[in-house]
């Protein structure tokens, strides 16, 4: 088996924060003989996961749509670092690719955002409280919230003038899907369609989505985008909305697990 560790993932204001596996201690040696052991029950679990992922969006949207959906999953995931923090909190930081390396950068988090909204929540608030945390400190003078927390993978403070304004815009884009109860853990996007407070949002959100390409969200409306949550957003709510019945809740509860409670 080939494995790649490192000691310390990411700094954040100066704390070194070890990856979210070695949390409780584990070592590079534990985690080889882990994925050993647990190899075959965890490729088989994937392949389930797997097929009935694309079976739903299959159903949703189409096979070249399935296909696609399959690469958003993929590009969402990609280049990110879960972490724990001093006190075991989970940290989840993505990294920009094709720019300076940023890390945290508010305009990567807001378009993911559908992903971990769907699938697992508490992704979704790992990723938002380091942005949280410096936009609460002293050192950050501005009205507005913060662009980024620096070049990856230390997170101390952006190293260039103040944030953009835009950024605030996607930050109380993503909070008006905030979970009126984190502990449960359930799909935020199929929880707040429920919620009268966020109808108005849903149901603009599909309006637009189909205006653009139509009862199902296709290539056409990722094409018509710009860099904004229009992007996954539209799609997830409309998945969401066709997947929001009776005995359709198994994928996300699997999916919720990927962090397990301490």
């Amino acid at each position: 088996m080939i494995a790649y560790d490192d000691l310390y993932s990411i700094e954040l204001f100066n704390r070194k924060q070890r990856a979210w596996w070695r949390r409780n201690g584990d070592d590079a040696a534990t985690l080889l003989s882990a994925a050993r052991r647990d190899h075959d029950s965890l490729l088989a679990r994937a392949k389930a996961f797997d097929e009935e992922l694309m079976s739903d969006m299959t159903k949703v949207g189409g096979e070249r749509y399935a296909r696609l959906a399959a690469l958003a999953y993929r590009q969402t995931l990609a280049a990110h670092k879960l972490t724990a923090d001093f006190d075991g909190t989970p940290m989840f930081f993505p990294k920009e690719n094709f720019s300076n390396g940023c890390i945290s950068t508010v305009d990567v988090i807001y378009p993911s955002s559908p992903f971990p909204l769907l699938f697992n929540p508490k992704l979704m608030r790992a990723q938002l409280e380091p942005v949280m945390q410096y936009a609460a400190m002293g050192r950050w003078k501005w009205p507005f919230a913060p662009h980024d927390l620096g070049t990856y993978p230390l997170a101390n403070g952006q190293v260039y003038g103040g944030g953009e304004r835009t950024d605030t815009g996607d930050i109380e884009a993503i909070e008006q899907a905030k979970p009126q109860d984190a502990t449960t853990n359930p799909s935020l996007i199929t929880a707040a369609a429920q919620m009268p407070q966020y109808q108005s949002i849903v149901d603009n959100t599909l309006l637009n989505a189909r205006k653009q390409s139509g009862d199902s969200a296709s290539v056409s409306l990722l094409r018509k985008t710009s860099v904004s949550a229009r992007a996954s957003a539209a799609p997830s709510l409309h998945i969401a909305e066709k997947l929001n019945g009776p005995g359709r809740s198994s994928r996300r509860k699997r999916a919720s697990r990927v962090i397990s409670a301490k």
